[in-house]
């Protein structure tokens, strides 16, 4: 089953709301997972299947978030393996 942007970015949106240090930090990770994953999608795209309330921000915020140490790699990895999980199967986990 391939999933759409948007239902990936509603899994990063929970598995970052599992690990997110601050509830305003969660589309932040979210963001930068889905950013990773796909370089080549426009921010402001990323940013509005994220629900952020203005999309052409979520990168400078993100960058602003993860610069200042609100969050890290550890917790942009643990999302990106959620967004990825559904096309490994079992050897995901």
């Amino acid at each position: 089953m391939t999933l759409t942007l948007r239902q990936r970015a509603d899994v990063a949106l929970d598995a970052a709301a599992d690990i997110a240090p601050a509830p305003d930090a969660v589309k932040h990770i979210a963001f930068k997972a889905m950013r990773a994953l796909y370089p080549d999608e426009s921010g402001s795209l990323l940013g509005f299947v994220l629900s952020y309330p203005a999309p052409n921000l979520a990168e400078g915020m993100s960058a602003l978030y993860h610069g200042v140490g609100i969050f890290g790699d550890l917790e942009i990895d643990h999302v990106i393996g959620a967004i990825v999980a559904p096309a490994y199967g079992e050897r995901a986990h």
